[in-house]
């Protein structure tokens, strides 16, 4: 019988892997603002905040969507 040559597998490169910002839950968010959760499930629904619904019960938020929906409805206090 003839040896076969083993050929060693390639390491694979060092790699971090990537940085994952937690999603907001509507109940998070809804104490974060200090609003009524039914308001941003009415947000969700209207299509005024986007939103990931991972079941019957949980919904997700990404933090972009939530800093984008708040500068796009941020007021400045004239003094």
């Amino acid at each position: 019988m003839t040896e076969r040559q083993v050929i060693p597998l390639r390491r694979a490169p060092e790699v971090e892997p990537p940085q994952q910002q937690p999603c907001w839950t509507v109940p998070e968010l809804a104490a974060y603002l200090q609003l009524n959760r039914r308001t941003i499930a009415d947000w969700i629904s209207q299509g005024r905040l986007r939103a990931h619904k991972l079941s019957n019960r949980v919904t997700v938020i990404e933090p972009r969507e939530v800093q984008r929906f708040l500068d796009a409805h941020a007021t400045t206090r004239s003094q």
